[in-house]
Parts: structure tokens; sequence; C-alpha cells
């Protein structure tokens, strides 16, 4: 185990217990994705990663779309788990289609997670 994939298990922990914020929640999504393409451990990142997301759908929001976001995170996550591609339909059928109409990209994970990153950055400078 890297010391990267140790420093998310600890993270995780808090995740189960709800001690973690939606910041946090983002967070350990984008790292475990980040990590799981390497391809090693993937399968159990990916499992984390959906744990978290929905962690996130259940938990109070920050930001208006937050739960909006989180449930992107959690499609994609099933699509990937089961062998498939998440394609932008996951950010129409969540209430999202502007963020795909605005998109460079045709990935839905990284558009919310660039997303939220830009987002958080704003909210923490005002």
């Amino acid at each position: 185990m890297t010391s990267a994939e140790a420093q998310l298990d600890g993270i995780y922990t808090q995740i189960e217990r709800g001690d973690a914020n939606a910041n946090i929640g983002f967070g350990f999504v984008g790292a475990a994705m980040q990590l799981a393409q390497k391809g090693r451990h993937r399968e159990k990142l990916l499992r984390q990663a959906l744990d978290a997301a929905m962690v996130g759908f259940r938990s109070a929001p920050d930001l208006p779309d937050d739960r909006k976001m989180f449930r992107v995170l959690e499609l994609c996550l099933r699509e990937m788990l089961a062998g498939r591609k998440p394609t932008v339909e996951i950010l129409y059928r969540c209430g999202l289609g502007r963020l795909a109409t605005a998109a460079k990209q045709a990935d839905p994970m990284a558009i919310v997670l660039s997303r939220m990153t830009s987002f958080r950055r704003l909210d923490a400078a005002a």
C-alpha cells in the first residue's frame, strides 16, 4: 500500500463515521479516482469513492449543487464498476445539463470534479 492509499484509508474512516464534510467527500472521490486510474486496487478505490459519494449526497450541502454533483459522481462510479463508460447524459439526469453544454469534454466525472474545485475556491475567497 502506498502512502497515498494509506492516507485515503484514514480519510475513508472519517467518511464512514460521518465526520467528513462535502469538501472532504469531493476531495476523497477525486483522489480515489486518480489512484484508481493507475490500476492499483482499482475496484476497492472505486467502491470507497462510491460510498463517499453516497454519504456526501445524504449530508447537508455546503453549496446549492452539492447534492446533484454527488449524485453525478455516484452514477458515474456505478457505471465504472459495471464496466461501462459514464456519459454526459448523467449530468442531464441529475439536473446539471448546463455543465454538459458548457464543457469542452465528454467525461461527466471530470466535468463535475473540475467545477467542484472551482466553486469551492471561489466560495473560500468570498
